[in-house]
Parts: structure tokens; sequence; C-alpha cells
């Protein structure tokens, strides 16, 4: 049975753990264990995520990301559609939206 296609958007580049500090992606796969302390918080907006491990055995997996349990804030930069629209608004012309991709003219 053929794997899934893979979602593709912007990955969440930092959190920031309950104890206010900030994490990048490296620290998911950190041994023996991550230093961040539950919950976590999208680094761009605060709405909450999770962590989840690549795995190296398999070359097909996913890498590492953080992934977002709640809907992003109106204003998170590291939502994509919401980003991209803001794009295709602020620069007409320059950025056109053509079946559901962002294309750069």
């Amino acid at each position: 049975m053929p794997k899934p296609a893979k979602k593709r958007g912007v990955r969440i580049p930092w959190v920031i753990d309950s104890h206010g500090e900030r994490y990048d992606r490296s620290e998911i796969d950190r041994q023996p264990a991550p230093r961040y302390v539950a919950p976590l918080k999208c680094g761009g907006c605060g709405t909450r995520v999770s962590a989840r491990p690549g795995n190296a055995e398999d070359p097909d997996s996913r890498t590492s990301h953080y992934f977002r349990i709640d809907p992003y804030s109106a204003a998170c930069r590291y939502d994509l559609d919401q980003r991209g629209k803001q794009l295709v608004d602020q620069a007409p012309g320059t950025v056109v939206r053509k079946a559901g991709q962002l294309r750069l003219i």
C-alpha cells in the first residue's frame, strides 16, 4: 500500500515551552530526551503545538517537526494560507495564486 502524500506548508521553526524557553526543531531529536517542557506554543503566535520526531531508518519518513494542535491565530507568520493571502493582497501582480499555489511573477 503506498504511503499517503506528504502535506506541504511552512514548518514551525521554533517553539516556546512552559518555562518560556525557545527551542528550534533540532531539540526534538536531542538525546537522551528533549529539554523542553510541555505544553509547547508556536513561536509565531502562541497557539498550542506538539512535536513529532522523524524516522531516520525510513528515508520516506517525515523529518522531525512541530505541528499545530489548534488553529493559528490571525497574525501568525507561519500560517501559510493567511500569509499567502496577505502577500497576494499587498503585491498584486507580483504574487498570484494559481491552482491553489502561490506564484512569484
